[in-house]
């Protein structure tokens, strides 16, 4: 099994929208969320596969498939 290399990156938001957050939803949801519509941005601009965008998304490809559809 080949280990993927990360890289942490932190993004500044405004309080409003972190107070959002926080109320609807639990830290490891919204990161979920955010890498899901990271995934999707990325392959819909062709700059990663398909298998990427599933790989990031932490979805199947027949999951990330159906969320592009949404």
């Amino acid at each position: 099994m080949t280990t993927t290399k990360t890289e942490r990156i932190e993004i500044d938001l405004p309080e409003d929208i972190i107070f959002a957050m926080r109320g609807l939803e639990k830290p490891e949801e919204v990161k979920k969320k955010l890498k899901i519509a990271l995934a999707i941005l990325l392959f819909q601009e062709k700059s990663i596969s398909l298998g990427k965008a599933t790989e990031l998304s932490e979805l199947s490809r027949v999951r990330f498939m159906e969320v592009l559809k949404e």
